[in-house]
């Protein structure tokens, strides 16, 4: 066992007097004193980091002398030792038995500096750094560990190598003079100059650090220690860079002396200084330019819980907010937020769960506990007790709100045993199988009849010769049925035909009503009882025989628990019983949620198979305009699975946004078990005046749906107007970069048809308007004489015509003899007007064409302006006059 042990040596003493009976008991008292140093015993030894027992042991009490021999650990030179339990009871030091090993000293790098924090032996560590302007390449530390039967460095010490910049920045009108133009170490200077004009003159001030350096903030990576100089025309300034801040001035190279620029804080930001600075000499700024500190955004808010009311509308970083839940939630995570320099809330939002119970952990005696799924407020533990014992309290407890904790409503109840009362006597008879007393439930007791032959009397027991102590509702005991009687024996009597089992059926069928003392009737189980035959038999008593317990339920195959789910057995697995499945948290059940044991063949089987518990899975995030979600990648999303949405902002176009709404929904579920969002997704509305205000309403008209609100600067709406108007001006209208809607000049005017003012042969009586409105009809009809030339009916249409055309009214009593004079004198005179007329557009077009030639005009530019300031590019049109020429002759 490696441990030993040894008695110490007792000095020799003279031998003792004899002793007297009536010292006997001081001398015993006195010796056992002597040996009090033998009794003690040391505790097991606490194991020691760097050896181990070379043969181990179960044992926790070792008497004083035990040895127990160990060995160093790897990493310390190979010894063995041992420690020996002193008279004191405690063990023997063995502190600096073992000695660490040593990994021996690692280089020191170049350009840098080695740490050795306590030694280079086993368990050690060495730290490294580099001197300014050097940067670590490779572990920061190494360590002295166990490799083999040897110790060594975990890794090879670093090196430390040159800190490098990038080229320094160019400058418009000047350049910068170094000793090299391809290789800036750490610490390399470089000089700006500005070009030189024709003969040396001077045509550029030069503003700032005329020299920068190559430095580094992290040791790691080479930056230029200031911004390079500009070189700009005296007395003017350039752009003054603001951080975090938008110049709302006219955006310009080159700014005068005297001129002021205004800026704004981006979102986020609040300005500190004067919003407008001054362009003065030196390309200096006053009286100072402004800042911008990040602020936070306002506090997510949390479902189910609030945060502590405030009058702040700017959150600054290290301002801190209180969140706390309704009643009935816990909070889950940190109770505070605080607002960090980086402009962000942290630690995580926290969330409120529903209040939930502690385990259940009482046990029911007698009895069974039934557990939910979970223990969160609502949830029920109901309590069963076993056969033959009655509940005695609640029969359930429930997860209840008591103040601002979560509490089960009752406690455990119990489960009494049933007793019966004593069982009736009856006369001429007794009772057999138990003492007088309660008995309890499940006791069978028998009665007999007294005979007295002597005298000439025997009786014959009537009814059920054993009853049993069962119970009612209640659960009170009560017998299984009335006693039975003794009644005096006379002639042979009959059992009446015995009551269907519904375990078992007859071998032989009869339709006997009758059978006489002695009968036996046969029997065999039904199926989904294990097979068996018996028989019943009509007893002197005139009842039959018991058959309550010969045919057993067959019994199932325990039901196979879904992976990620449960089964519940409601009583048994036998013949006719049903089990309940259900699925955990983030599954959905694929299948029967019940299964009962049901008779297949001549053997029982579950009727179903088992579910399946799928895991639940959401569709794809809903997108956003303007933002994007993060935290997840597309594809099923699990339950339970959050993401988070957050607006896209373009500072550099002055266009930001604000999150409306809850930031993270959460992957759920619905009754059905299908995947679902806890809730709508988000939306980014424009922050500022940098979107258009609702679209302007017209008149007997609409706007054409291409996009949803929010409008942006830049977006086009398209109008058009209801039917029976036309568009009257340009039909859209833009968002300017103010915030603004385009010159609004278009209106829709109302469609109206006119008739010719003068309609030969229509019949006078119809009734006839001299306007008519789109979807109006119109009916004609000749007087007589005439004939009609076209469709009777013509409707007005959106465009101002008429579908189809109108007709008209001939003649059809039109003679040559009647009309020759007139024709003549009409077809001279209009053929006269044109002879004319002919010779005059000759004579205009050969004077306008030479004039052409000698005094031809440039092409015409036509602007269509928008809106003053509106930050969209105005559209050209061009027209050639030589085209209109060119029309003309056509």
């Amino acid at each position: 066992m490696g441990a030993s042990s040894r008695r110490s040596p007792q000095p020799l003493r003279p031998p003792a007097p004899p002793i007297s009976c009536s010292g006997g008991t001081l001398r015993a008292v006195l010796v056992l004193l002597a040996l009090r140093d033998a009794w003690g015993q040391c505790k097991a030894p606490e194991q020691l980091p760097f050896a181990k027992l070379t043969i181990l042991t179960n044992e926790y009490e070792f008497p004083i002398g035990t040895s127990l021999k160990y060995e160093c650990r790897p990493g310390y030179h190979r010894k063995v030792f041992s420690i020996t339990c002193l008279s004191n009871s405690v063990w023997s030091n063995a502190d600096d038995v073992c000695q660490r090993k040593s990994c021996g000293t690692p280089p020191e790098p170049l350009n840098g500096k080695m740490t050795v924090n306590r030694d280079t032996r086993f368990g050690s560590t060495v730290n490294y750094a580099c001197n300014e302007g050097y940067r670590l390449i490779g572990k920061t530390s190494i360590a002295c560990i166990i490799s083999d039967n040897t110790v060594v460095w975990d890794n090879n010490p670093p090196i430390c190598e040159t800190i490098p910049c990038g080229p320094p920045p160019a400058i418009a009108n000047g350049n910068f003079f170094s000793t090299s133009r391809e290789f800036f170490p750490y610490g390399t200077v470089v000089n700006y100059r500005c070009h030189l004009g024709q003969r040396g003159k001077k045509l550029f001030e030069l503003v700032g650090n005329s020299s920068i350096y190559c430095t580094s903030k992290d040791n790691r990576v080479g930056i230029w220690s200031s911004a390079p100089p500009q070189c700009i025309i005296p007395n003017k300034c350039t752009p003054p860079d603001i951080e975090n801040a938008i110049r709302v001035s006219e955006n310009k190279n080159l700014f005068s002396l005297h001129e002021f620029v205004r800026f704004i804080c981006k979102p986020g930001f609040v300005i500190k200084g004067p919003s407008s600075v001054q362009c003065q000499a030196q390309n200096k700024w006053g009286p100072e330019l402004p800042s911008c500190s990040r602020v936070c955004q306002p506090p997510p808010e949390i479902v189910h819980g609030k945060r502590a009311a405030g009058n702040e509308t700017n959150f600054f970083p290290g301002h801190e907010v209180f969140y706390s839940c309704e009643p009935g939630y816990d909070l889950r995570g940190a109770a505070s937020l605080r607002c960090t320099p980086q402009g962000d809330w942290s630690p995580a939002v926290p969330r409120c769960a529903v209040k939930s119970c502690v385990d259940f952990l009482d046990q029911l005696p007698n009895g069974r506990v039934l557990f939910p799924l979970n223990f969160q407020l609502g949830a029920k533990v109901s309590f069963v007790c076993d056969e033959g014992f009655h509940l005695k309290g609640s029969s359930a407890s429930y997860c209840v709100l008591v103040g601002t904790e979560s509490l089960w409503s009752h406690s455990v109840p119990v489960c009494e045993q049933i007793f019966c009362p004593n069982p009736p006597s009856i006369l001429n008879g007794h009772y057999t199988g138990t003492s007088q007393g309660d008995i309890p439930y499940g006791k069978d007791i028998t009665y007999t009849c007294d005979h007295h032959p002597a005298r000439g009397m025997t009786f014959n027991l009537i009814g059920e010769s054993t009853i049993r102590c069962t119970s009612d509702g209640q659960g009170r005991g009560i017998w299984s049925g009335p006693a039975p009687r003794c009644e005096p024996a006379g002639p042979a009597g009959y059992c009446k035909a015995p009551e269907e089992f519904p375990f078992a059926k007859p071998t032989t069928l009869t339709d006997e009503s009758e059978f006489p003392i002695g009968t036996s009737l046969n029997y065999e189980c039904s199926p989904g009882y294990f097979e068996d035959m018996f028989s019943i038999t009509c007893l002197e008593n005139l009842v039959w025989s018991s058959a309550e317990g010969i045919c057993r339920r067959k019994s199932c195959e325990a039901p196979p628990e879904p992976f990620n789910g449960m089964v519940h057995i409601n009583t048994d697995t036998q013949f006719g019983s049903t089990v309940h499945y259900s699925c955990n948290e983030g599954y959905r059940l694929i299948g029967s949620p019940s299964a009962a044991c049901l008779l297949l063949g001549s053997t029982v089987t579950w009727d179903k198979e088992a579910p399946m518990c799928e895991e639940i899975f959401c569709p794809n995030p809903p997108s956003i305009l303007n933002g994007h979600y993060t935290g997840t990648s597309q594809g099923d999303i699990p339950y339970g699975k959050e993401i988070t949405y957050t607006c896209d902002h373009h500072p550099a176009r002055g266009m930001t946004f604000n999150l409306i709404g809850e930031s993270t929904i959460r992957c759920t579920s619905d009754s059905r078990g299908r995947g679902i969002w806890s809730g709508p997704a988000p939306r980014c509305e424009p922050a500022g005046p940098a979107a258009c205000p609702p679209l302007p309403k017209i008149h007997n008209g609409h706007y054409i749906e291409g996009h949803a609100s929010p409008y942006l600067p830049g977006m086009t709406v398209n109008y058009t107007c209801d039917p029976g108007y036309l568009l009257v001006g340009r039909a859209f209208i833009f968002c300017t970069y103010q915030g603004t809607w385009s010159q609004f000049d278009h209106y829709c005017k109302e469609v109206k048809c006119i008739l010719p003012e003068s309609m030969d042969g229509i019949r006078k009586e119809l009734e006839m308007r001299t306007v008519y409105r789109y979807g109006d009809n119109i009916t004609f009809e000749c007087e007589d004489g005439y004939t009609l030339k076209g469709s009777p009916q013509s409707q007005c249409q959106a465009d101002d015509t008429w579908n189809p055309p109108l007709a008209i009214c001939t003649s059809s009593k039109w003679s040559c003899k009647t009309c020759t004079s007139d024709a003549l004198i009409v077809g001279i005179f209009f053929g006269v007007i044109f002879f004319l007329s002919s010779i005059m557009v000759s004579c205009w077009i050969i004077v306008k064409h030479r004039k052409g030639i000698t005094d031809e005009k440039p092409k015409e530019m036509i602007h269509l302006q928008p809106q003053e300031d509106s930050g969209v590019r105005p559209q050209t049109l061009q027209t050639n006059q030589e085209n209109s020429r060119d029309a003309m002759h056509l």
